[in-house]
């Protein structure tokens, strides 16, 4: 059992410290200890989940991008990101076929203390939401078409920009050693 924690956080090595530490920095967000999720609003309308791993030393960052997508469009979508993810510095679009929606899965490995810093954390989130905000208006297109789609997927690979903000793993400001937490997309 992790004894209680005491601010500043430096490490997080539980379920409970990540909730502690978003609570501390007066993040909005709903904690599901059963499934170890703590969902995030965002300002784009879909929620980011951060999972505690139960049974592998994994931290997982889930960053919706665009739900609702039509059946019609699933294929399509899939399509655009399987040439994102081949073209994109930071790889981890996914589609859910079933829920209809696409999202971007970062995953980070907790140390041999069963630990990840909070520096580590806060630039893995600041990269989720910076891949989602730099790609999703090419998911939307895709998902979309009568909202200005590319006429071919194909050209929203191509529309990959060249040193993208998340080429570094970084948001823009290129601050990697901010404690700060970024949970919110643009």
């Amino acid at each position: 059992m992790t004894p209680p924690y005491t601010p500043p956080f430096t490490s997080l090595a539980s379920f409970q410290d990540l909730c502690d530490y978003l609570r501390e920095e007066g993040v909005n967000f709903a904690p599901n200890p059963a499934t170890q999720v703590a969902e995030v609003p965002t300002n784009n309308g879909l929620p980011m989940c951060l999972r505690w791993e139960m049974q592998l030393p994994l931290v997982q960052i889930v960053q919706l991008a665009v739900a609702d997508i039509p059946e019609d469009r699933l294929a399509a979508t899939e399509h655009t990101i399987a040439l994102l993810n081949h073209a994109a510095p930071l790889a981890g679009f996914a589609l859910d076929h079933e829920r209809r929606f696409a999202y971007f899965r970062l995953t980070m490995l907790r140390d041999d203390k069963d630990q990840v810093t909070v520096p580590q954390l806060n630039q893995a989130l600041r990269a989720a939401v910076a891949n989602v905000h730099d790609f999703m208006p090419l998911l939307q297109a895709a998902a979309f078409p009568a909202a200005q789609a590319p006429t071919d997927p194909a050209a929203a690979a191509a529309a990959v920009p060249a040193a993208s903000s998340t080429a570094n793993g970084v948001a823009p400001s290129g601050d990697t050693s901010s404690s700060e937490p970024v949970p919110a997309a643009p």
